[in-house]
């Protein structure tokens, strides 16, 4: 099952995919998509299938579970109505009604067309945040029957909730149970009130519930004996199959658990961990990431990026329409760098990075006062060579430049030292210029068709913010 702690995360995850994709809605609709199947416990199925007028947002709301021409359930049992108020937070109930905005009472949330890629999306989003790669959409029912479980018995037995400490994001909600359990069943303290699990999951019986579903049966036998479950619902001899224990067994649980005390209990608080340092590829996601939600948060973009950023190049870093290859490449290269490469790299981009076209460029006007001309950009560019190809690039992946008006000859000639060097094809690409100058040399990355990115200028400018460094030349 995906606990409380996984699912925050991965709503975590997706709410960043939103503010990085370049079609967020798409996104939405993925984050929708677990949101139902683990707040509900709804089918895959019965999700996709969902119409505008099968949601009601009046009220407390109601989604309601039924089959219409072309869409079917898979038993008779499966048709309900969903309680929306009890079993969304506010957020989650804001992501479904943006959702349901501009559609025809018969239109679907969910395209056609979308079904089987969104799924598959959802599927392989749900294993990275949780590391499992055995988990599937259904996890997320069992999810929700197995915290509805555990839910039901806590609303009874408040005192116990202490036992999940060491998990914030589960203690806050469990504590909320008495509330959901108030709301779903009246009285709260009816017998029988398990009975909502099968109902809520469209079963047959309250034993495909239990027995297949509810994963948290062995947790409530080693807290304490519930009245709800062990007197009413399992007789004693249920008790040992349904927790995967021999009756004996599970006995004992049952009264050693009995004897838990504060002491015991103070044994799951969470021991304080020194934070560790990120990678540099994190940090460098981390970097990119909070310039671009602070800018679609509505911050001035010249007072959030740095110079010579544009807002529509940090959105390509992360929805990429080409050279999507080289992008992946430069994240590899990050963590392959030392804080010394970092602010060489960042000296040689204030200095020589050209924003159009995009690629670092070396002519004699930009030079350090003192310096001779032809050995300053030599030293120079064969520095740049030598920081890209320890970062993993190939010989074939950089091109150089010259002006297109500048003579070949005396072009290769002045530069054969520096290429020679650093082991670099000496045949340049031509770049548009009414500079017939001949020392002058470009350098750029390139990925299939792709000869030039900006791509190159946000990464190098997310390293030196990660590092700390300043945006003045130096």
């Amino acid at each position: 099952m995906i606990d409380l702690e996984t699912y925050h995360r991965l709503l975590d995850n997706c709410a960043e995919a939103c503010i990085k994709a370049r079609f967020p809605e798409r996104q939405s609709r993925l984050r929708l998509l677990l949101v139902l199947g683990f707040r509900f416990g709804m089918r895959r199925r019965e999700i996709l299938g969902l119409r505008r007028i099968d949601v009601d947002l009046i009220g407390s709301g109601r989604i309601h579970i039924r089959a219409y021409p072309g869409h079917t359930l898979k038993t008779n049992f499966s048709r309900r109505s969903l309680p929306i108020a009890p079993l969304l937070t506010p957020p989650e109930r804001d992501f479904l009604a943006r959702a349901c905005q501009g559609l025809g009472p018969m239109q679907r949330i969910f395209p056609d067309h979308e079904h089987d890629t969104l799924a598959r999306e959802a599927i392989a989003r749900l294993r990275q945040v949780a590391g499992d790669d055995s988990l599937k959409l259904h996890h997320l029912r069992h999810s929700f029957a197995s915290l509805l479980a555990l839910k039901l018995v806590l609303a009874r037995h408040e005192q116990w909730i202490g036992a999940f400490a060491p998990w914030p994001q589960t203690t806050a909600e469990l504590s909320a149970s008495r509330d959901l359990v108030g709301s779903l069943i009246k009285p709260v303290n009816a017998a029988g009130d398990c009975l909502v699990i099968p109902r809520l999951l469209g079963h047959s019986s309250l034993q495909v519930s239990l027995t297949h579903y509810a994963h948290t049966l062995d947790i409530v036998a080693v807290l304490f004996q519930c009245h709800g479950f062990s007197k009413e619902v399992l007789h004693d001899r249920d008790v040992g199959p349904l927790t995967h224990m021999r009756f004996q067994e599970a006995q004992r649980v049952r009264r050693d658990a009995l004897v838990w005390s504060p002491e015991i209990l103070a044994q799951f608080k969470p021991k304080a961990n020194v934070p560790a340092v990120l990678p540099r590829s994190k940090r460098l996601d981390k970097t990119l990431f909070g310039w671009l939600k602070r800018v679609r948060e509505g911050e001035p973009a010249n007072v959030v990026l740095p110079k010579n950023l544009t807002v529509e190049a940090l959105g390509n870093w992360f929805s990429p329409r080409h050279a999507v290859k080289l992008q992946e490449r430069l994240i590899l290269a990050t963590d392959k760098l030392s804080d010394d490469d970092v602010d060489l790299l960042s000296r040689l981009g204030d200095i020589y990075w050209q924003a159009s076209p995009p690629m670092f460029w070396f002519s004699q006007a930009r030079c350090k006062p003192g310096e001779e001309v032809g050995t300053a950009m030599v030293n120079v560019v064969v520095a740049l060579i030598k920081l890209l190809r320890k970062c993993g690039f190939k010989p074939g992946d950089l091109v150089t430049w010259r002006n297109a008006k500048a003579a070949e000859k005396a072009h290769e000639k002045f530069w054969r030292p520096a290429l020679v060097a650093a082991g670099v094809p000496r045949q340049c690409q031509t770049r548009s210029s009414r500079s017939s100058n001949t020392e002058c040399l470009g350098i750029s990355l390139s990925s299939g068709n792709v000869k030039r990115t900006e791509l190159l200028l946000v990464w190098w400018l997310g390293l030196r913010q990660g590092l700390g460094l300043s945006d003045r030349p130096q």
